[in-house]
């Protein structure tokens, strides 16, 4: 059956017919046998606590997040870019293990070269709790000399 502007009808049209459709993409479906479902979802986790980490970072963005005195850098920008590193490693060393069954493919070394930019990266948000806090001073042989008039 055609209509008024000789287009064809298809069986999305109708609101049904775009619930059956939708039901009938596969990646719809939570799979919760499946791994590499499991780390895709984790992985999503990790970029939105990034999107927090990165807001928090920007001037004026933690502060305005609820926070104990003197811990808004910490819990809304450290802790985030933490947890969302723990998250992408998690997600890569399964994708890792999804490719090598061809461990010479281009998919199994791109899969490697993300796991080392995860573990890298989460070695960098370690070492965000490492360091001094940045409210302490710096020791005096620290300063630069032009900065001593300011």
């Amino acid at each position: 059956p055609s209509r008024e502007g000789g287009g064809r009808r298809s069986s999305a049209d109708s609101p049904a017919g775009c619930v059956e459709w939708l039901r009938s993409l596969a990646w719809w479906e939570a799979q919760l046998g499946s791994l590499l479902w499991w780390a895709v979802l984790v992985q999503l986790v990790g970029g939105l606590l990034f999107a927090v980490s990165c807001y928090a970072g920007l001037p004026g963005g933690s502060a305005s997040l609820p926070a104990p005195a003197g811990w808004h850098a910490q819990l809304w920008c450290y802790v985030p870019c933490f947890a969302g590193s723990v998250c992408f490693v998690f997600a890569s060393a399964v994708f890792v293990a999804e490719a090598s069954v061809e461990p010479r493919s281009l998919g199994a070394s791109i899969a490697r070269l993300n796991l080392a930019g995860s573990a890298l990266f989460l070695l960098a948000s370690a070492g965000y709790f490492l360091a001094e806090p940045p409210s302490s001073p710096l020791p005096a042989q620290a300063r630069f000399p032009a900065s001593e008039g300011l």
